[in-house]
């Protein structure tokens, strides 16, 4: 069985492909891969993997409220999301998106740049065992 360090490991290595598969075809999506990482959490013996977004604040232009796109660091602007899961346990962020887990604090800075983000919580554990 593939431990969540692991797995972390394997889908950084496809995110690096802009997140497709060789032939260019999208093969990823956050949520799918924060859900796995909990799961993985879990099965390891964690008590408490939970499901976050992160996306920036609004800003207001001509009247009207907008978000700017979140670029992750590692794709260089190729990369765009509007919003962006991860999983999070007992502080430490579970993403692909870096090549190791990461502290709560440090995570939007590392993966994201500068800005001003809005971290939610989108499944608690409970949820998540219930999905399992």
């Amino acid at each position: 069985m593939t431990t969540a360090i692991e797995y972390l490991g394997n889908k950084h290595k496809t995110l690096i492909n802009n997140y497709c598969t060789p032939d260019g075809k999208y093969a990823e999506s956050s949520n799918l891969i924060a859900i796995d990482m909990a799961n993985l959490l879990l099965n390891e013996g964690k008590e408490r993997p939970q499901i976050f977004t992160i996306k920036r604040w609004p800003i207001f232009e001509n009247g009207l409220r907008r978000r700017k796109a979140l670029e992750p660091i590692l794709f260089s602007g190729r990369v765009k999301f509007r919003t962006h899961q991860f999983c999070i346990c007992d502080g430490i962020v579970y993403d692909p998106l870096l090549k190791g887990p990461t502290s709560i604090k440090k995570y939007p800075i590392e993966v994201f740049g500068k800005g001003n983000f809005i971290i939610e919580k989108v499944f608690s554990t409970k949820r998540i065992k219930e999905l399992f």
